[in-house]
């Protein structure tokens, strides 16, 4: 399961342009992850910070910035609608 799981998110960064934080932790402080996926976004330049989270057992979230989700919904509905 981890090396499918390794490329969607492959998948993910190559398609959205997202610079991709995976944590896969029971406990995890949000805004201090996010902190490291902003950081690390800029410092490498290889797109919008994302944090892909979970728990064991459970479902994979995702964290965006509501300004960054804005720009990837954005483009995507350009897309879609041919503009």
């Amino acid at each position: 399961m981890f090396f499918e799981e390794a490329v969607y998110i492959f998948l993910i960064h190559a398609f959205f342009g997202l610079h991709i934080e995976c944590k896969r932790v029971e406990r995890l402080n949000v805004p201090e992850a996010m902190q490291q996926a902003i950081r690390d976004s800029e410092r490498f330049h290889d797109g919008l910070p994302a944090l892909f989270h979970r728990r064991n057992r459970q479902p994979w979230l995702v964290t965006l910035r509501l300004e960054d989700f804005m720009r990837l919904f954005k483009g995507q509905s350009n897309e879609l609608s041919g503009c």
